[in-house]
């Protein structure tokens, strides 16, 4: 029997080492389970998060289209009323300086009407001036004669 409690506690720590071997392989399966878990659960992360990526992207790239054709709508509003105003404005200055080429015109013709009128007299005048020498002169001739008849 002393043999007996001899190969039981060799047997004992066989089993022993069997159980902490099983449990170190048991635990690395785990360990091998979890790492391949964790290397799935960083894949899908890792898509979870380009995808997530991608939303945002695409997010602000229509935020930036919008915010751009909304910017170009103001823009070409802005345009388009300042083209009106300016466009209203010329339209007005146009407007004044037709305006005063008529006064302008109306006051050539008013002064044409006016050298007209000053030739008519001037020429009134002239004629006026050629009967009063005809007259001076016959009335000088006429005295020139009864001083001579005399």
């Amino acid at each position: 029997m002393a043999s007996a409690p001899n190969e039981s506690p060799a047997q004992s720590a066989y089993d022993e080492h069997e159980a902490r071997l099983t449990n170190v392989e048991k635990a690395v399966t785990d360990l091998q389970c979890n790492n391949s878990l964790l290397r799935q659960q960083m894949a899908s992360g890792f898509a979870a998060v380009q995808a997530q990526f991608a939303l945002t992207e695409e997010k602000l790239r229509s935020e930036f289209r919008d915010g751009l054709h909304a910017l170009e709508q103001r823009m070409t509003a802005k345009i388009e009323t300042e083209s009106q105003r300016l466009e209203s404005k010329f339209s007005n200055e146009i407007q004044m300086l037709v305006s005063r080429m008529d006064r302008q015109d109306s006051r050539m013709d008013r002064l044409d009407a006016k050298i007209d009128r000053l030739d008519a007299k001037i020429d009134q005048l002239a004629k006026w001036l050629i009967g009063a020498q005809v007259t001076t002169m016959a009335f000088v001739i006429g005295i020139a004669v009864q001083l001579f008849l005399r």
